[in-house]
């Protein structure tokens, strides 16, 4: 059964369309059928704030209903105060009862208001234990807050080695153009989990590849990183489609905001409101924010967005056209600032035409997109690949070393066709850097590419049955060139030395 709302003062604002005089008589209207007190009511424009005495659930169910039924008003909303309220005396219930890191200043910077949870902040900032911070410099606890503002009304700060996003306000008079009266500061907390699935700091300049194609790709993708429109990749496994994500997060305005990835195919549906969008426990008041709250200013990753679930589609849909979302359990609308990147192996396009992903989400997702170019089209770059996995993870010989010994290597590893790219390139090479059951550096010859070999069977209209065996009998007679004697080769593969000689019989392999 749901408890009533903890908070004794309740606060939400109306849009009007048109008639705001007859609008208001028809709001009082159904706040006096459900016998609720109007406390206070602020109006500028068309849009309304209303402050109200705490109700049930229900009741305030009920409200909100009936409010958004008519006609006149366009959108209604719960909100955490009254914007109007911020400038009264520092008892103001306001600062009171809020659970956030509000700081009210005037156009100089002096602290006007704080919230309680705000003065706790400062405290542990302070360079003394101050208990009054009105009247105080807001630059005395963050210097250079001031500079940041005539850049952007949002910055990553740090106080007493804890991570703030700092959002201001500015408030304008009506008749004021240039100047602010004062503005809003709110510090949010720059969540650890954020932390912890920020990646490294990577940039387009750190990736390998020289070839036109590629240089191409990542131009138009410096292009489409400071506009706000979603951005879809579009590539085959291996092609680094995550990589190149967080790449244009880190070189837009972005970057100092986290990048949240979501693996589309593992959050369930049952969990799907809570993990996106968060909760609010009604007993308690406690807020636990979801990965959409927590991106707020940075960027949201969708990885293999053809996975979606229908339910996953229609919840995201909603939080595009709006821009907003609300938390399980609370009416309060939350609005965000994110940029969307998604990626995917397929077109969306045949999904849609399929019926599998819905129309009107793929024309809003599907706004910019770019295919990312597979290995085999980027054959300048593989030569750079094999350097690099070279350079990382051989310390007994450089590639140079290596191509001299065995030349006939980077032959095959050209023609190769790469069906998992960058990724199969570089466990390929691993491979051939070290053998797993020795430890040892293994011969390039010892074995073909097992890729080039699917390859090769891959037009052969042949059963599975004898697929294998023809694979099976390559594997012999490759290994069998460095393992010469049956003892050797069962050693080599960790079977009998029965089995290798029944084998080697079997697939006429002659014995040295």
């Amino acid at each position: 059964m749901l408890s009533e709302i903890n908070r004794k003062i309740m606060y939400i604002q109306i849009v009007i369309k048109n008639d705001v005089g007859v609008c208001f008589y028809q709001i009082l209207d159904v706040f006096n059928k459900l016998n609720m007190r109007i406390v206070k009511t602020i109006s500028k424009e068309n849009t309304l704030q209303i402050e109200f005495e705490n109700v049930h659930f229900k009741v305030f169910s009920e409200l909100m209903k009936a409010l958004r039924e008519i006609e006149l008003i366009s959108d209604v909303k719960t909100v955490s105060f009254l914007y109007d309220s911020l400038h009264e005396d520092s008892n103001n219930l306001l600062y009171k009862i809020i659970n956030e890191n509000i700081i009210s200043l005037n156009h100089k910077y002096q602290i006007i208001n704080l919230s309680n949870l705000a003065i706790k902040t400062l405290k542990l900032n302070a360079k003394n234990q101050k208990t009054n911070f009105i009247g105080e410099s807001i630059l005395d606890f963050i210097p250079g807050y001031s500079d940041s503002l005539k850049k952007t009304n949002k910055t990553l700060l740090e106080l007493n080695n804890h991570k703030y996003i700092a959002k201001t306000y500015p408030l304008k008079e009506k008749d004021m153009v240039n100047n602010h009266k004062g503005y809003i500061l709110k510090l949010e907390a720059y969540d650890k989990k954020i932390l912890k699935r920020k990646f490294e700091a990577i940039f387009f300049e750190d990736l390998i590849g020289e070839s036109k194609l590629f240089l191409n790709t990542i131009e138009v993708l410096k292009n489409y990183a400071n506009v706000n429109e979603p951005l879809f990749l579009y590539g085959e496994t291996g092609t680094g489609k995550e990589i190149l994500a967080r790449c244009s997060h880190n070189y837009s305005e972005r970057k100092n905001f986290p990048f949240i990835v979501i693996s589309c195919a593992s959050i369930p549906d049952y969990c799907l409101e809570t993990e996106l969008f968060g909760i609010k426990v009604l007993s308690s008041g406690r807020v636990s924010r979801g990965i959409f709250e927590l991106a707020n200013g940075g960027t949201v990753f969708f990885d293999n967005a053809s996975e979606m679930s229908s339910t996953f589609q229609t919840k995201l849909l909603r939080l595009l056209e709006t821009k907003t979302f609300r938390r399980v359990g609370s009416e309060e609308e939350i609005k965000v600032d994110v940029k969307i990147i998604c990626s995917a192996q397929m077109k969306l396009k045949t999904l849609m035409n399929q019926g599998l992903f819905r129309k009107d989400l793929y024309y809003r997702l599907n706004a910019l997109s770019i295919d990312i170019p597979p290995l085999r089209y980027r054959k300048n770059d593989i030569t750079l690949f094999c350097k690099y996995f070279f350079k990382e993870y051989s310390h007994k010989q450089t590639y140079e070393a290596f191509i001299n010994k065995y030349p006939q290597f980077e032959k095959e590893v050209l023609q190769n066709f790469w069906y998992g790219n960058i990724r199969e390139l570089k466990n390929y090479l691993l491979n051939k850097i070290f053998d797993v059951n020795t430890s040892n550096t293994f011969y390039v010859d010892e074995i073909d590419s097992q890729q080039s070999l699917l390859n090769q069977l891959e037009y052969e209209k042949r059963s599975l049955d004898v697929i294998m065996k023809n694979y099976e009998a390559k594997i012999f007679e490759s290994l069998y060139k460095n393992y010469p004697s049956t003892r050797k080769l069962a050693k080599r593969l960790g079977i009998s030395h029965t089995a290798v000689a029944n084998k080697l019989k079997e697939y006429v392999i002659k014995l040295n």
